[in-house]
């Protein structure tokens, strides 16, 4: 069997005419059947699947408390004797906000495991993916976090998935956030409820203003 010169450092084996035989290395052909068990992906790549892994992990923590949060919010509305003679308008929204805040937190708190499987699945598809891409190096800045994950190894509908995630948990505190409110305003007096609605909201505004010029 013929030698590798690059191997043994002398020049490769001759046949009984003079002939000389050549080895040449051979990777198997890349396709979607192979997978490459050694990729690692970059590190820029990772730690932001670990970054959103633990957010996703703990939003499905929180919206589940808030989920049962409602739940006993809403229990505690229907034995209220003080809010029967109330406006029934009132006590209606309050009842729309307490089953919202139920709903749409036990919603978050399923896409978010659906999420989580889809963070898990991003560096097994890039390492079966025959066109995969440079892990060390530059590579062009990418206009976010999202579309960087989908050029690593994200499935395609990752970005739908990631923002019905962000929807339903926006939804779910609004209505959670509703629901305190209105029956703060059912139960306390017109100065209070204002006063801490009015503090609760500046409070809210703020913090989302400053994540935004922290983007910038």
């Amino acid at each position: 069997m013929p030698h590798r010169s690059s191997l043994y450092g002398h020049s490769p084996p001759t046949s009984s005419d003079g002939r000389r035989f050549v080895s040449i290395d051979i990777e198997p052909p890349q396709d979607n059947n192979m997978l490459l068990i050694s990729y690692n992906s970059p590190n820029v790549v990772r730690s932001q699947i670990n970054a959103w892994t633990n957010v996703v992990s703990r939003t499905a923590i929180v919206t589940a408390f808030f989920a049962i949060n409602a739940s006993i919010v809403l229990g505690i509305v229907r034995s209220d004797d003080a809010l029967k003679g109330r406006d029934g308008k009132a006590v209606t929204l309050l009842t729309i906000a307490s089953y919202g805040a139920i709903l749409f937190n036990s919603i978050t708190t399923l896409a978010s495991l659906v999420l989580m499987d889809c963070l898990g699945d991003i560096e097994f598809n890039e390492a079966r993916n025959p066109q995969r891409r440079a892990t060390e190096g530059r590579v062009a800045r990418t206009s976010g976090v999202l579309q960087l994950l989908t050029t690593y190894g994200a499935r395609k509908h990752f970005i739908w998935i990631f923002c019905q995630w962000v929807a339903y948990f926006v939804i779910g505190l609004f209505f959670m956030l509703s629901q305190i409110v209105v029956y703060m305003w059912l139960r306390e007096g017109i100065v209070l409820s204002i006063s801490l609605t009015a503090m609760a909201g500046a409070t809210i505004i703020v913090l989302f203003l400053t994540r935004l010029y922290d983007n910038e």
